[in-house]
């Protein structure tokens, strides 16, 4: 008779089961329309926090359709839950996955959120580049008048931004909202404009590699005045 042979069949993980049935549940509720904070109500919040974790990195992994309409479902269970950090997670995926399946104006929605939660959150550094994004996000959308608006509003955050953070912090995000500035009006054929912008940027650079970024940029506006 051959002896017994240890028993093969893995172990069970009753956290791992518990936490795809609760992806399961988000995604279900996500796709039928049905009520996402009524589906994960049992959760306690550092049960919650994993289940937002795993299905904002599910989503990044794989951007499509159904991951934005998961992460929607994850924004009004966050916010239902008043779990702003995990909020704020979900926003940033949000916008990142919108703006790859090219929905600016789902990004933009989010983003403009993501701005006000940040601030909320006394993240003043994270909320100024939150609106940069925003700006972006306009412009891409093709509404050049609104993004010129919000990039002014960036710099003028950023400008603020002395009295709140620390002083490199504050110089390298007026440099980088003086950079976005400079490269949108040389994208709309204002090159005369974007110069002044981006030799602002080139002189606040933070380091060397922003610093040749910046000096791209203006050469690039400068070839295109001649």
């Amino acid at each position: 008779m051959s002896p017994d042979l240890p028993d093969q069949t893995p172990a069970a993980d009753p956290a791992a089961d518990r936490l795809e049935a609760a992806l399961a549940a988000l995604d279900h509720a996500a796709s039928s329309h049905g009520d996402p904070v009524a589906a994960l109500q049992d959760l306690s919040d550092p049960s919650l926090a994993l289940v937002i974790a795993e299905a904002t990195r599910r989503a990044r992994a794989q951007p499509d359709v159904s991951a934005l309409d998961r992460l929607r479902a994850a924004r009004a269970v966050t916010l239902a839950r008043n779990a702003r950090p995990l909020h704020a997670l979900v926003l940033q995926a949000l916008a990142d996955v919108a703006q790859e399946l090219g929905d600016n104006a789902a990004a933009a929605d989010a983003l403009l959120h993501l701005d006000g939660l940040r601030s909320l959150l006394g993240q003043p550094a994270k909320a100024h580049a939150a609106l940069l994004a925003l700006a972006r996000t306009q412009a891409q959308a093709g509404d050049p008048s609104l993004a010129e608006r919000t990039f002014m509003q960036s710099i003028e955050r950023a400008r603020a931004l002395q009295r709140q953070v620390d002083r490199a912090s504050a110089a390298t995000c007026l440099h980088q909202s003086l950079l976005g500035l400079g490269r949108f009006l040389t994208q709309q054929g204002r090159t005369d404009e974007a110069l002044e912008w981006l030799a602002g940027a080139a002189e606040l650079a933070p380091d060397d590699a922003s610093r040749q970024v910046a000096q791209s940029a203006l050469l690039t506006a400068q070839l295109r005045e001649n």
